[in-house]
């Protein structure tokens, strides 16, 4: 017999399907996603059910009427092809409150390896996140071992697909600076004393480097230089566990989002960023410098002329 090569699909996860009246079917909830068909048959809607029911794998139905609504849910993503999920390489150059938790969210819910950097001892800049037992241990052993146990693998990388650069403070520019001559793309995570920075995504030759900020920064402080090396010598913050979740949160996103994009050949707008604090979270674009070397068009130029004026602060970010 000869074997059925058609495509396999899966219903979105979650999506939900509500009957709205006896030939009126809404499939979805999110805004842009979400669609309704109306006029359809008991039968139709019985098939529909049973698709959204559960995660079972699919192939093209055959008859005219149900390949019409099936093309109508592959546009709008609610049924998609089925493909065997990419390891996400990751590199994390600094453990500390946030990128722990980071980093077990994303095993907990994305295919990943990890290479762990950085490791000091379990202390009190972690406290929380580890057994009372695990005191004085190194934090990099305990994590290897934790996420050898889960199935996922610890090692050191050949190549890395993202890079977390998570500090305090400020930015670690040697770190950043290595992975942009390497072609690597990077999400930085800036601990400071009332807010956490998460991003904006650096993706060499596309978005905004790390220089870029240092420029902006210089702009309108001149003695930055001066106040980077200070700040850098200054004992690392601990921020509060709520904070740290929420940015933890957030990277993730950030980052299965880029991965997702980057395996099916689409973009997002990588240059937005967030910044979280006590007094909630907000999003910020990060804009190319003119006098930074990485790489910016006639277009990123026009961008920057018009919106520098709107900026804030340091003049790094644009409010969305």
């Amino acid at each position: 017999m000869e074997e059925n090569r058609s495509p396999i699909f899966r219903p979105r996860a979650h999506t939900a399907l509500l009957q709205l009246s006896d030939d009126l079917v809404q499939v979805g909830t999110a805004p842009g996603r979400a669609v309704s068909f109306s006029g359809i048959t008991p039968s139709q809607i019985s098939w529909l059910k049973r698709m959204f029911a559960s995660n079972k794998r699919l192939q093209t139905p055959s008859g005219t009427d149900r390949q019409r609504i099936w093309q109508i849910l592959r546009r709008r993503g609610l049924v998609q092809p089925e493909v065997v999920p990419t390891p996400l390489r990751l590199q994390c150059e600094t453990l500390n409150r946030v990128s722990i938790l980071l980093l077990r969210t994303l095993a907990a819910e994305t295919s990943v390896s990890f290479d762990l950097r950085g490791g000091g001892r379990i202390d009190d800049t972690v406290i929380g996140l580890f057994d009372a037992e695990e005191a004085g241990m190194s934090t990099t052993g305990v994590l290897e071992e934790e996420f050898t146990r889960r199935g996922i693998a610890v090692t050191k990388h050949t190549r890395t697909d993202v890079a977390i650069l998570c500090s305090t403070r400020v930015l670690n520019h040697g770190h950043a600076a290595r992975f942009l001559s390497q072609e690597i793309p990077a999400l930085p995570i800036v601990i400071d004393e009332d807010r956490i920075t998460i991003g904006s995504l650096i993706i060499p030759g596309k978005t905004p480097c790390a220089l870029c900020q240092e420029h902006y920064l210089l702009d309108v402080t001149p003695q930055w230089p001066k106040i980077r090396g200070q700040l850098q010598r200054l004992p690392p913050v601990v921020p509060s566990m709520s904070m740290s979740s929420v940015a933890a949160g957030l990277a993730a996103c950030m980052l299965q989002s880029y991965w997702q994009g980057h395996l099916a050949g689409t973009t997002v707008d990588y240059q937005k960023g967030w910044e979280v604090s006590l007094t909630g979270v907000r999003s910020f674009t990060s804009l190319f410098h003119p006098r930074c070397t990485c790489k910016m068009s006639a277009d990123d130029l026009q961008h920057f002329t018009a919106v520098k004026t709107r900026t804030y602060g340091s003049n790094t970010r644009q409010n969305s």
